[in-house]
């Protein structure tokens, strides 16, 4: 299918054609951003890649970067111009992980443990004595990762997939891909962090099931549309994968839901949410329609056209729909960003 932005789809057809000229295929899926750029060619030919986009203001890479700076100097509100307003706010609550050491400095400019010295500035030291980055991870946000073991290979290391995607990529049961491969896992050791998998050799696919809810809990924008009212901000996610739908290739027909037991999962990210008119839902219901289902259509319709319109894979966001939410007491739909606190993605699709 289509790697989900223009950047990705001639990143990966360069890996061919490097020793010797070759050809590249794009089998396009059912996926409506698929058929679009089948029947639309020039959409990948005529335009650059997209620009890339990246949340600044994420305070858990914030606080992966404040580590290896304390590192390396100690930390003082100095530092904002560097980390932004909230850098001494995070530093202070690394120290009370136990991560920073909270010193003062002394009118002689001495360095102390304790600030009843008569300190009058507050700096932070990095703890720990090995480097901290090398616990920074490039591809994820938290830098906590699952290990994907080959069984048929006496457990050998496969690949890894960060923690916060794990249980929805490979759960028990859970048909894995990986370099033109395919495999099941077999099972999913949560404590070790390991998922141990078999090569299979079948004509399905897998798909997570979860139960969402979203609170809101604070608004940066929202503005008042012709058909309904927007807005994005920060959001809490509790999510919980409860089954999966094995499914065959190319017909989607599903031949089995298969329950899961996985703990719940929570976080805060940046989302935007939109709520439609009451006279759209009134229409809605003076027809007969579903509106709960007319909700949920929108949310999978705006999921799967946001990689159009900002540089996201379709993974990268997630969407859930209320009938009535109750912070807001009507219908709504969420989008939101799937890594703890926001990628970009959402803020860049309100704008």
């Amino acid at each position: 299918g289509y790697p989900g932005s223009i950047a990705s789809t001639f990143q990966q057809a360069g890996r061919d054609g490097r020793v010797e000229e070759g050809l590249v295929f794009l089998i396009a899926s059912s996926n409506p951003v698929d058929q679009y750029v089948l029947h639309h060619p020039e959409y990948l030919f005529s335009k650059g890649a997209e620009p890339t986009i990246v949340n600044a203001n994420n305070r858990y890479i914030t606080a992966a970067h404040l580590l290896c700076a304390a590192h390396e100097h100690p930390l003082s509100d100095d530092d904002t111009n560097y980390f932004g307003e909230s850098v001494m706010e995070i530093a202070n609550q690394l120290s009370g992980a136990g991560y920073l050491t909270k010193v003062a400095i002394h009118d002689g400019g001495e360095f102390y443990k304790d600030s009843s010295t008569g300190a009058q500035r507050t700096h932070y030291l990095w703890a720990g004595s090995e480097r901290p980055h090398d616990a920074v991870g490039i591809r994820t946000i938290t830098g906590r990762n699952y290990e994907i073991r080959d069984l048929s290979q006496g457990e050998a290391l496969l690949g890894t997939v960060d923690e916060d995607r794990a249980f929805a990529t490979v759960y028990e049961g859970a048909i894995y891909l990986h370099a033109g491969n395919t495999y099941r896992v077999r099972r999913l050791d949560i404590p070790n962090r390991v998922a141990y998998v078999e090569p299979v050799n079948v004509d399905e696919y897998t798909l997570p099931l979860r139960h969402t809810d979203v609170t809101i809990q604070s608004t940066i924008c929202d503005e008042s549309l012709p058909k309904a009212d927007a807005a994005y901000g920060e959001l809490n996610v509790s999510q919980q994968v409860f089954a999966y739908k094995r499914l065959r290739l190319f017909t989607e027909q599903v031949i089995e839901i298969c329950p899961l037991e996985l703990p719940p999962q929570e976080f805060d990210t940046i989302g935007l949410w939109l709520l439609p008119a009451f006279e759209i839902t009134e229409l809605l219901e003076s027809k007969g329609m579903n509106v709960m289902g007319a909700l949920h259509a929108a949310e999978h319709a705006l999921t799967a056209l946001m990689p159009l319109v900002t540089l996201c894979d379709i993974h990268d966001i997630a969407g859930v729909s209320y009938g009535v939410h109750p912070q807001i007491g009507r219908p709504a739909i969420f989008i939101y960003d799937v890594y703890p606190g926001g990628a970009g993605f959402a803020e860049s699709a309100f704008e």
